[in-house]
């Protein structure tokens, strides 16, 4: 058969062995676990530019508040890289500055164009000028040039004084 376990009163059993006297004292001994520290908030930073970073005024795990410097990026050349920026912007101002006085060059010449169209497809000097923009000189100039000279008769004449 099975073992069986007789269980005595309280005041029967021997505790003796199992005993040991209770009093304050610091612990010694270690005591081991397993787990995971899962944070509060976990961010990934990364800075607008790229960089060599100067220094690090937080240390991991450390809490931190909004709007507090956690690092603090090596300026460099600050300066010369400034001076760089701005030239590279005045350069692209006189690109823009250009290509607008294209644009506004072919502009002009898609209007010339459509002046001489509308004419050829029959439609009056009078209807034409009535138009924003275009008077009745330009009417007729766009459509006497254009059967002399082509497309060099859109172009845009060279004048003198002020523009």
């Amino acid at each position: 058969m099975g073992q069986h376990t007789i269980l005595r009163p309280p005041s029967a059993r021997d505790l003796g062995p199992y005993a040991v006297v209770v009093r304050q004292q610091a612990l010694r001994g270690t005591v081991v676990v397993t787990g995971t520290v899962d944070p509060i908030r976990q961010v990934n930073l990364s800075p607008p530019q790229p960089g060599i970073v100067a220094a690090i005024n937080v240390e991991e795990g450390e809490q931190v508040r909004a709007g507090q410097v956690l690092v603090v990026m090596d300026g460099g050349n600050l300066p010369i890289r400034i001076k760089e920026r701005q030239a590279l912007l005045a350069k692209a101002e006189e690109e823009l500055a250009l290509r607008e006085e294209e644009f506004l060059r072919q502009q002009g010449l898609v209007q010339r164009a459509r002046i001489v169209l509308v004419c050829a497809e029959g439609e009056s000097h009078v209807a034409v000028a009535s138009r924003p923009g275009i008077s009745k000189t330009t009417v007729g100039q766009r459509r006497r040039r254009y059967p002399e000279q082509g497309m060099e008769g859109l172009q845009e004449e060279e004048r003198s004084g002020r523009p």
